[in-house]
């Protein structure tokens, strides 16, 4: 039976398409906190847990 392992990946403000399609209530285009990190930065992270699992990974 294989190990199954759970790890919480904690990403910062990612660019992706979610904040031109946000919506809110101040009438104003939402946008990222900065800094804003590439997606593929948070694809790195979680292959690279998928190899070493560890309880949690930030993003950044």
């Amino acid at each position: 039976m294989p190990e199954i392992h759970v790890c919480t990946v904690l990403p910062a403000a990612l660019d992706t398409p979610i904040y031109r399609s946000a919506g809110n209530y101040f009438g104003r285009t939402a946008r990222a906190i900065i800094p804003v990190y590439s997606p593929e930065s948070a694809a790195r992270i979680v292959v690279r847990l998928v190899e070493r699992p560890r309880a949690e990974a930030l993003v950044l």
